[in-house]
């Protein structure tokens, strides 16, 4: 009955783009983050989206990636935490 993770999908001039998926710390490893970021992958299919790409914090990359993502540039920092690009083609 109460929220336990969210996520946004926004059309950007570069496509669309997966941002601030989080989860609350005491619910997280049981499958929620996968929820929110398939129902959002969801949503980009519905839109006729042919990727999506994410602006990825390193120590995340490992759950991008069994979802399907692909790494692609180099790392930057954003707000001073180092991440990388990830897209999936969908």
């Amino acid at each position: 009955g109460s929220p336990v993770g969210t996520g946004r999908l926004v059309e950007m001039p570069d496509g669309m783009k997966l941002g601030r998926v989080a989860v609350l710390r005491g619910h997280r490893v049981k499958g929620y983050g996968k929820l929110v970021v398939e129902w959002l992958l969801d949503r980009a299919r519905e839109s006729g989206a042919e990727s999506v790409y994410a602006n990825v914090q390193i120590s995340a990359t490992g759950f991008y990636e069994r979802l399907g993502f692909k790494p692609i540039g180099d790392e930057f920092l954003e707000a001073s935490i180092r991440h990388v690009r990830m897209v999936l083609e969908i």
